[in-house]
């Protein structure tokens, strides 16, 4: 079974937004947290489809799916009230459409199990390079999310508040 590995990447400069959301109030807040940082997240998402390179066939002839791992990356919102908290996950999505049996095997591919193994690559008896495209999306797009993040929350702020 596969290790996952946990990151965490923080963006500053947003304090006063922040402020500014907490005193909207918590259903406000939540629902301004929620869009404006799923909107962000999609920026990072397209960069990282986008870093992914297909393989076209395989070992030995062995059938290889391809961009599975591409379809996969999505962004999963959790809210956390009691510590007044919202947060994007960025990342390989679980979920049965995006399993593929594998060509002369029962076993089934799954990109969450191996997302993490192509980022940084592995060791053993077919050691494979690290083919990083998570990280340097978010290298470079993080200005651009944030941007995304403040346009959005100020977008809603125009709206309630003309």
């Amino acid at each position: 079974m596969a290790k996952a590995i946990k990151a965490h990447f923080d963006m500053k400069g947003l304090k006063e937004l922040d402020r500014k959301l907490r005193g909207l109030g918590p259903k406000f807040y939540q629902q301004v947290t929620k869009k404006a940082l799923v909107k962000g997240g999609a920026v990072i998402v397209k960069a990282a489809r986008a870093n992914i390179k297909t393989v076209q066939g395989g070992i030995e002839g062995e059938y290889l799916p391809t961009g599975m791992l591409r379809k996969s990356l999505g962004t999963v919102f959790r809210q956390y009230p009691a510590k007044h908290l919202g947060l994007v996950v960025i990342g390989a999505r679980w979920g049965k459409q995006f399993k593929s049996a594998v060509w002369q095997s029962s076993r089934e591919h799954i990109p969450a199990k191996i997302a993490h193994l192509v980022e940084y690559g592995h060791g053993g008896l077919r050691p494979a390079p690290a083919h990083p495209f998570l990280r340097p999306a978010w290298d470079t797009k993080q200005p651009t999310a944030m941007a995304v993040i403040s346009g959005a929350a100020e977008k809603f702020f125009k709206k309630i508040r003309p």
